[in-house]
């Protein structure tokens, strides 16, 4: 049997959080939103942890309890709960070569696909690789408020919605969150906001409206926030995949160096 754990119940996985991936302290800590499915409430020995942007599996790899039900868990319950955000494909985070072969072999009828993620970090925020010049006219950046969401801006319902893929709610994000954003007149340009924290780590998330890519602005919005982080201790994360060149050219150009790889999954529901 597969279980769902109350947040109450987590504390009972912080012996299986032995991982690199920030995403899943993040959710054991409650801090940051999802799902913990495991074979126990009170002794787990395999979890799964669920995120509207991708799965965990975490802990003992020959689990019988877990890997002989997993297929039909997923096929229900996962499938149902992910269809109802209008999420149609199980993508799976792999944290270890361990978990790579487990994967492949538990989902090895399905049509699994296999990518790589890079993961960025920086020993320290060097200001010399950051765009800080001042915006001109009527481009101006602001830091993410409660007001600024209620601001008639013409784009607003497509950013809101990348900052919902990892926050229940906008009030939510606002009390608990940070970023900046970058606007032109009524159009919003481009934003860099927190996706998920443990203690001081923060992984940031950005993207630019279409009508203003290549223009430097993804550049200019992650540099101020990489400031904000710097001010306030924090140990900034980024995570892409290989094939997004200009995430990894973002990355690289504010100071990024790539620290780690891990292997993506997914297959798409039925």
């Amino acid at each position: 049997m597969i279980y769902e754990l109350n947040k109450d119940e987590y504390i009972n996985l912080i012996q299986l959080d032995k991982y690199y991936n920030i995403e899943i302290p993040a959710i054991i800590s409650g801090f940051s939103e999802g799902k913990i499915f495991a074979d126990s409430k009170t002794h787990p020995r395999t979890a799964m942890v669920w995120t509207k942007d991708g799965t965990f599996f975490i802990g003992d790899t020959n689990n019988s309890k877990f890997n002989t039900h997993i297929n039909k868990f997923v096929d229900s319950t996962i499938k149902k709960l992910s269809k109802s955000l209008g999420i149609e494909w199980f993508e799976i985070c792999s944290v270890s070569e361990e978990w790579d072969k487990r994967i492949e072999e538990l989902f090895k009828d399905r049509e699994l696909s296999k990518s790589n993620q890079f993961v960025y970090r920086m020993n320290n925020i060097d200001e010399k690789y950051l765009d800080l010049k001042e915006l001109k006219g009527n481009i101006k950046i602001h830091e993410i408020s409660k007001e600024f969401f209620e601001y008639p801006y013409t784009n607003k319902q497509n950013f809101i919605d990348d900052i919902l893929l990892f926050w229940d709610s906008i009030e939510e994000f606002c009390d608990k969150g940070f970023g900046l954003f970058i606007t032109k007149d009524k159009d919003i340009v481009s934003r860099c906001t927190l996706d998920f924290k443990y203690k001081n780590i923060c992984t940031l998330g950005v993207s630019t409206n279409k009508n203003y890519r290549k223009k430097g602005y993804a550049k200019r919005v992650v540099s101020e926030t990489l400031m904000y982080c710097k001010h306030k201790g924090f140990d900034p994360y980024w995570d892409c995949m290989e094939s997004n060149k200009g995430s990894i050219a973002l990355a690289e150009s504010v100071g990024f160096k790539k620290d780690y790889i891990y292997s993506l999954y997914e297959f798409k529901f039925l």
